[in-house]
């Protein structure tokens, strides 16, 4: 099935870049900081923008690296890579918690999904 030319055009297209800085923390670790760099496939400058302040006011603290197993939800795959708000009595987070969603396996055997986050100290 031949794929749509619009589409096909839109996956060719060049990367649009929205660069985010914190000045306080360049200041304090200069050209050791961290980077983070991410292609997606968020459709609007608007969207994009607002993933990017996001990200950098969930990264610019310090992070502790969690484990969940969950019920098997609905496409958690789509989020890797962002910032999501994560709700589990089971797990602290009852009033819901910004996590950075690092991977998500399930286990269609048990009904289970292994999510592995980044979350603030």
């Amino acid at each position: 099935m031949p794929a749509d030319p619009i589409f096909a055009q839109w996956l060719q297209d060049d990367a649009r870049w929205a660069l985010r800085e914190d000045a306080t923390l360049k200041a304090r670790w200069g050209e050791s900081a961290v980077v983070s760099e991410r292609i997606t496939a968020i459709a609007t400058e608007a969207a994009a923008s607002a993933e990017a302040d996001q990200q950098l006011a969930f990264m610019s603290g310090p992070l502790v690296e969690d484990e969940h197993v969950l019920p098997i939800g609905d496409g958690w795959s789509q989020h890797l890579g962002r910032v999501i708000t994560l709700f589990s009595s089971g797990l602290g987070y009852e009033a819901g918690l910004d996590v950075f969603l690092i991977s998500a396996e399930d286990d269609h055997a048990t009904g289970l999904t292994t999510l592995v986050v980044l979350r603030r100290l």
